[in-house]
């Protein structure tokens, strides 16, 4: 297949960009607005964190299928049915009559997202080709932390100038344009030649473990963590585990095929990414705890202070793509765990007599580490697979993501909740604050070491079993 030139991969990144924008805008704009459809609907918190919540859960329960389907089906069709999907839900969610309505459509949203996500980067990956793989991939992510970075501030502006209503209703016209630009300027791509019966049964038994297991995670310190309903949560997390593995063993075309473990590469990747983010989102839930109710800024000054990282990231997730191509992902991906542990330290070091400048500066190497991590490794991930498995490997990927974040808020609020508790006092906050942060920091050092000892990216017996004819190209890294 021949190259496709700088003009048409440019349009690709454009459609594929506007996919990551939606959900990253979208996924960082509902918080903002929660609190006012509090109100509006008249409901407690309890009910109306389930806004959230439902997103997050189909969102990660159905990556995986989707990633798989996409493989069997095309990836180019699984991503304009995202961009319907996510915008017909929108619109529900807009006129959304009460809070039920409105978490259901919520749901819907995040399938939509799961079929972006999953495909995007697939068709990215594809259509850069091996030796510029990390130079396409960081290019999307760095859009995503734009959305990131830009997504509370919009937020607050519709929220503010309109209703909150607006926030989901500004999603339709980007969908429209993305659907109507992807169908104009994707590659086609042609269905797998024989189209074996699809996993059903492993696709709903990781739906009910994936979300089994983040229901328990999330609601755990609200509900006990050793209450019956958070410990039924986590049996059933382990016994659908435990049925899916026994399924996709046996099943000929598996939505998870398990030998893509067997890789070192793959599976270093992927444990690394899970344990990144858990470390990262620690920091992330601690920092505006301290800038608000530690340091009494205001909302617009803690923004502000908040929108470092993801700037920071925006501009060097596409620098270290393009560098993995060059020198492979290995070296960048440990780094940036160690920086991230580092900027960790920097924010369990600030006090209560702390300037700007020392909260920036932790911003700043909390940044720099996710930057300089997320390309390379996803990258790695993309490229430890043959691309009969792109889709599965995007959506493991992004399963990864979703569940260290997930684990990581659930063990930060645990740790700072108990530590809080036990010491009470006037300097209680900032010791339970630093205590937290420093777990984060080993945490991230522990996923530097898996980073370390990945294999030199070379194809290994595993992946030429499962295809045998990979691409010309620059080795895998």
């Amino acid at each position: 297949m021949n190259q496709p030139s700088n003009g048409s991969r440019a349009w690709v990144v454009a459609a594929v960009g506007l996919g990551s924008l939606i959900g990253a805008i979208d996924g960082s704009v509902a918080n903002t607005v929660l609190p006012v459809i509090a109100v509006d609907f008249k409901a407690g918190i309890q009910v109306i964190e389930w806004v959230l919540l439902a997103y997050l859960l189909v969102l990660s329960s159905a990556l995986l299928t989707v990633g798989k389907w996409g493989d069997l089906a095309g990836h180019r069709r699984m991503f304009l049915a995202g961009f319907v999907v996510f915008g017909v839900a929108s619109m529900v969610c807009g006129a959304a009559p009460n809070e039920l309505v409105l978490i259901i459509f919520r749901g819907l949203q995040g399938g939509g997202a799961a079929m972006l996500s999953a495909s995007g980067i697939v068709m990215v990956t594809r259509v850069f080709g091996r030796r510029e793989r990390g130079k396409g991939i960081g290019l999307i992510v760095g859009i995503i932390y734009f959305g990131l970075a830009v997504g509370p501030a919009v937020g607050g502006f519709l929220a503010a100038a309109m209703s909150w209503r607006a926030v989901f209703y500004i999603n339709l016209p980007i969908a429209v344009v993305g659907l109507l630009l992807g169908a104009r300027v994707l590659p086609r791509d042609a269905p797998a030649e024989r189209q074996p019966r699809f996993d059903l049964v492993g696709a709903a038994l990781s739906a009910v473990a994936l979300a089994a297991l983040l229901v328990g995670l999330s609601q755990g310190e609200m509900w006990g963590w050793t209450s019956l309903l958070t410990v039924a949560m986590f049996a059933v997390a382990v016994a659908g585990s435990a049925a899916f593995v026994v399924v996709e063993v046996r099943h000929p075309q598996p939505v998870l095929d398990l030998r893509l473990f067997r890789n070192r590469l793959f599976g270093a990747a992927v444990g690394s990414a899970t344990i990144f983010y858990a470390g990262a989102f620690f920091s992330y839930l601690q920092l505006p705890f301290y800038l608000l109710q530690a340091r009494h800024f205001s909302l617009s000054q803690a923004g502000l202070l908040l929108v470092v990282s993801p700037s920071v990231m925006m501009i060097l997730a596409p620098l270290a793509g393009r560098l993995s191509d060059r020198i492979g992902s290995r070296v960048l991906s440990t780094a940036g765990l160690l920086l991230s542990a580092a900027g960790s330290v920097l924010l369990a070091l600030l006090g209560p007599a702390s300037g700007i400048h020392d909260i920036v500066l932790a911003g700043i190497v909390m940044g720099a580490g996710n930057g300089m991590f997320s390309t390379p490794n996803t990258s790695t991930i993309m490229g430890a697979v043959p691309p009969a498995h792109h889709g599965t490997a995007s959506g493991t990927q992004a399963v990864a993501r979703n569940v260290g974040m997930v684990v990581g808020i659930a063990l930060a609020g645990t740790i700072y909740s108990a530590r809080l508790a036990a010491l009470g006092g006037p300097s209680a906050f900032y010791t339970a604050y630093r205590d937290t942060l420093f777990v984060a920091a080993a945490l991230l050092l522990s996923g530097s070491v898996l980073s370390a000892v990945r294999g030199a990216g070379q194809p290994d017996s595993t992946t030429q079993e499962l295809d045998r004819t990979l691409p010309e190209g620059a080795p895998v890294r």
